[in-house]
């Protein structure tokens, strides 16, 4: 009995050091309120892609919101957007405590172009317009959807949380948006997305990118 009691005890003080080792780690900010991205505008001919650096302070306000790479009018639109955003600051560790710290958070987007099937489109060129933050994942190609979901109708945009392990896999996504016909086709398109390693990593075990992705209505006449 004395030696069933000795284990539960071994047991239970490890898991105590283990959440408090757990509890001391950095931490990346996340987002916390506002996960709304627009529709592009009525007479927007082609989709575009739109990368941003966002900076958030230690309260969780955007303080900066740095366009990377960009299609007009995608880019202004969901820049204007994401400065609404409200996060849970990012926490390092200064002198063995966690402290709320600046930080930077990576928003990729892709706006897919008003057509049945995924097609080359006409449109605003995408242009890059300046450089990520060495604290971020650097995206790869980000992919459009394949096609239109069947059972939506006009325009719409989802956002979704991507959860990166250290390595820049995804390894969870979620929709933060309100439910819509097109969150399953912007989760399989946002899913499919790859990350490089941060080239100034922060220390937090996971990062958490945000993607956004839109859908035209199709043009049928």
């Amino acid at each position: 009995m004395r030696s069933v009691a000795a284990v539960a005890f071994i047991c239970a003080a490890s898991l105590v050091a283990h959440t408090g080792a757990q509890a001391n780690k950095p931490t990346s900010a996340r987002l916390r309120a506002g996960a709304t991205a627009p529709v592009a505008p009525p007479l927007t001919v082609g989709g575009g892609e739109v990368i941003l650096d966002v900076t958030v302070g230690e309260d969780g306000t955007v303080s900066k919101v740095q366009p990377v790479r960009g299609t007009p009018p995608y880019t202004q639109l969901l820049t204007s957007a994401v400065g609404g955003w409200g996060f849970d600051p990012a926490k390092s560790l200064v002198e063995d405590a966690l402290q709320a710290a600046e930080s930077h958070v990576l928003v990729a987007a892709v706006y897919r172009p008003p057509q049945v099937y995924a097609a080359p489109a006409p449109g605003a060129e995408t242009k890059t317009v300046g450089e990520l933050s060495a604290q971020l994942p650097s995206p790869g190609p980000l992919t459009m959807p394949t096609a239109y979901p069947p059972r939506a109708v006009r325009d719409g945009t989802v956002v979704i949380e991507l959860e990166l392990g250290i390595g820049g896999v995804v390894q969870g996504a979620k929709v933060l948006s309100r439910p819509s016909p097109f969150d399953n086709a912007a989760l399989d398109t946002a899913r499919g997305w790859r990350f490089g390693v941060p080239r100034d990593p922060t220390g937090a075990e996971q990062i958490f990118v945000y993607a956004v992705v839109g859908f035209r209505e199709p043009i049928t006449q």
